[in-house]
C-alpha cells in the first residue's frame, strides 16, 4: 500500500506541477486543459466504469443502498454550506461558488476512487464506482438548478437540464457504459480478465495522470489569494463535518453491523474528499466567482495530502 500511495502522490502532483510549468512557459493553455479533461472523461473513464460495474458483487449486504448514502451525505452538506456562506456575508456570485465547492467532492478517479483502489485493491475501485453512480444525475438535476439561483444568467429549466444531460458526451457516455456494465453483470456474462488487468494496472493510472495534467494546464493563482479564508471554511466542512455525517449514515443504515465492512470503509474514505474539479466547471458555466472556486479547489486538494494518512489510520478503526 505504501508504494502505491507514494506512486499516487507522485503522479497527481507531479503531473499537476508539469501542467502548471507548461502553462507558465507557453501562456494560456486553458483550451487545451478543457479538451484533455473532456477527452479523458469521454474515452478513458467509461472503460474503468464499465469494468467496475461488470465486476461488482451485489450480494454484499446493503449494496443497493450505497448510491443513496452518497446522495444523503452530499445533500446534508448543503446545510453548513448555506449557513457558513451567510455568516461570511458573501455576495450572490461568491455564495454560489462557495456552495458548489462545498457540496461536490473529488470522489472519482482523481482522488476518492483511486484511494479506494490503493487501500483495498480492485474491489475497492468497484465499490467506489458504484457508490458515486448517481454523481452525474445529481450534478445536473441538483447542481444546475441550484447554481442558476445565484447566477446572473437566465434561470435554468428542467427541459434544458435533461437536454444537456443526454446531449453532452461527458455525461451520457459514462452513464451508458455504467448501464452496459450492469446489464453484463446481471446477465452473468463472464468479464474478460484482460479487461480487468488493463483497467486496474494501466488505465486507472493514466486517468489520474491525465486529469492532473489537464488541471495543471488550467491553474491560475491570480485573484485566488484573497479567498484563502473561505477555502479554509470549506476544508473544515470537507474534512470534519462530512466524515461525521458519513459515520452517522453508516451507523443509522446498519453498514457497520455486517461482516464485510468494505462498503462501510469505502463510504468513510469518500466522505473525506476535497473539492471536485466539476465544482469549478459548474462555477464557470454559470459565471459565478471563479477565483473563489479556484482557491477552494487548490487549497482543499493540497490539504488532502496530510489528511490521507489520517484517513488510513481512522478507517482501521471501523
Amino acid at each position: 500500500m505504501t508504494v502505491k500511495f507514494i506512486l499516487l502522490i507522485l503522479i497527481i502532483y507531479g503531473c499537476l506541477f508539469l501542467g502548471y510549468v507548461l502553462k507558465r512557459m507557453r501562456g494560456d493553455l486553458s483550451r487545451l486543459s478543457k479538451s484533455l479533461a473532456r477527452n479523458f472523461m469521454i474515452f478513458l473513464a467509461p472503460v474503468v466504469i464499465l469494468n467496475s460495474f461488470w465486476s461488482i458483487d451485489f450480494k454484499i449486504g446493503l449494496m443497493g443502498f450505497l448510491p443513496l448514502v452518497y446522495i444523503v451525505i452530499t445533500n446534508v452538506t448543503l446545510i453548513p454550506a448555506f449557513l457558513v456562506s451567510k455568516m461570511l456575508k458573501l455576495n450572490k456570485l461568491e455564495k454560489g461558488s462557495f456552495i458548489s465547492c462545498t457540496v461536490f467532492s473529488n470522489v472519482g478517479l482523481t482522488m476518492g476512487g483511486i484511494l479506494c483502489f490503493i487501500f483495498y485493491g480492485d474491489q475497492g475501485l468497484y465499490l467506489s464506482s458504484f457508490y458515486i453512480s448517481l454523481f452525474i444525475p445529481h450534478y445536473y438535476f441538483v447542481g444546475f438548478p441550484l447554481m442558476s439561483v445565484f447566477s446572473k444568467e437566465k434561470k435554468v429549466k428542467l427541459k434544458k437540464v435533461v437536454r444537456e444531460l443526454f446531449n453532452n458526451p461527458v455525461s451520457i457516455v459514462p452513464i451508458s457504459f455504467m448501464c452496459a456494465g450492469l446489464v453484463l453483470n446481471f446477465t452473468g456474462i463472464p468479464r474478460p480478465q484482460l479487461l480487468n488487468q488493463i483497467t486496474t494496472r494501466l488505465l486507472v493510472y493514466i486517468a489520474v495522470a491525465g486529469y492532473s495534467l489537464a488541471i495543471g494546464l488550467g491553474l491560475s493563482f491570480s485573484g485566488s489569494i484573497k479567498y484563502i479564508k473561505h477555502s479554509l471554511y470549506i476544508s473544515g466542512i470537507k474534512f470534519i463535518f462530512t466524515p461525521l455525517i458519513g459515520l452517522l449514515a453508516l451507523t443509522v443504515m446498519g453498514f457497520l453491523r455486517f461482516e464485510d465492512l468494505l462498503p462501510a470503509k469505502v463510504i468513510f474514505i469518500e466522505s473525506f474528499m476535497p473539492t471536485a474539479i466539476m465544482s469549478v466547471l459548474l462555477v464557470k458555466l454559470f459565471n459565478l466567482n471563479e477565483d473563489l472556486a479556484n482557491a477552494s479547489w487548490i487549497l482543499t486538494n493540497m490539504l488532502s495530502i496530510p489528511v490521507i494518512p489520517l484517513i488510513w489510520m481512522l478507517q482501521k478503526l471501523i
